[in-house]
This record gives C-alpha cells, structure tokens and sequence, in this order.
C-alpha cells in the first residue's frame, strides 16, 4: 500500500494520495479509518468514481441518509445533488452542520466535487475543538446544558432573513456533550 497522508493544517484536514477510491481494500479502508479519526476531514484529489463506488464508500462508515431538501441522482436516492447556478440558488448561505436535525445525525458527509469555484467554504470539527479546551473549560462543558434543538429551515440568500422551519422536518433533542461513536464524549 502506497498510501500518502499529507495534513493541510494543525488543526485538522489532510489530503490523501495514491489512492483509488473505486477500488478500496480492507488495508486501504483501514488507513483511511485511522487517518478519519486523526484529521476529521480528509481530501481526496482526481478521483474519477461512479455513483456506486460513492455509496460503497459512503456505506464502509454505516448507513446512508438522504436529505429532504434537495434533488438526488437518477437510480441514486441515497446521493445528493448539491447544486448553485442560476437556476439552482443555494438553501445553506451560512455556517451549518450537515443533516444535525436527525433524531441520529450521521457520522459525516462524503462530498463528491465534479465543479468547484472559488469558495472560502471552510470545514470544522467540534471534536477536535473540544480536544483543545482548556481542563477547566473541559470541565464546565461537561455540566452545561446537554441538548439542544436542531430544526432544519431556510434563510433567504438576498437578505439574509431566516424564512422558517421545514414543516415536515420536526426539531429533535441532540446532547452536545455526547461524543461520536468513534470519540467518546
């Protein structure tokens, strides 16, 4: 296995290399498990997948969830489309976390770019925020409030106006001081 891993800041984020994501091994799935589990975000460059290698991966972590607010693939349900042009204006116009209003939000989300513009989209990790909290911090963290509520709406892009909750999209409970399967709280 020629697997690179190449940290793109201290913080978290790594590209991976020499890696082909349409044909993985269980050697392959495991560096790139461990290097998840390090970097909490990783970056995978000129892959050329078909929409069944992207579930297959998708699916190494658990089971895949749709999202009620946006188009999917053709014979693909499970695989968003993520679209922003003139005739597809965008539904997310500031930070957010992917599909938190979930009663079991999901691990993460595996983005599959075809275009990518200019952006100054950023990527962030509450684990690896909390891993920096000072003990004190630490510690009223733990007897702070423990849930809060995820409803999923929409924000108008032209004036920033908050348009609402999805109706069909209750709010659920979350314990934020609960961690993640992998990183325990």
């Amino acid at each position: 296995m020629d697997l690179k891993v190449k940290p793109i800041s201290r913080a978290l984020g790594a590209e991976l290399s020499n890696v082909d994501l349409g044909a993985l091994s269980a050697e392959v799935l495991q560096a790139v498990d461990q290097a998840l589990l390090k970097h909490s975000v990783l970056f995978f460059r000129n892959q050329n997948i078909s929409h069944q290698n992207h579930l297959d991966f998708a699916r190494h972590w658990d089971d895949v969830q749709t999202h009620p607010a946006y188009p999917t693939v053709a014979g693909f349900p499970e695989i968003t489309v993520l679209e922003n042009d003139p005739d597809n204006e965008p539904k997310i116009e500031q930070w957010h976390t992917d599909i938190t209003f979930r009663p079991e939000p999901p691990l993460g989300s595996i983005l599959r770019a075809v275009v990518v513009p200019p952006t100054d989209a950023w990527s962030a990790s509450p684990s690896r925020a909390t891993d920096l909290f000072t003990k004190p911090f630490r510690a009223l963290q733990k007897t702070a409030p423990s849930t809060t509520r995820r409803s999923p709406g929409r924000i108008d892009p032209l004036t920033n106006r908050w348009l609402g909750p999805w109706s069909h999209v209750p709010a659920v409970p979350h314990d934020v001081n609960k961690g993640l399967p992998h990183r325990p709280g």
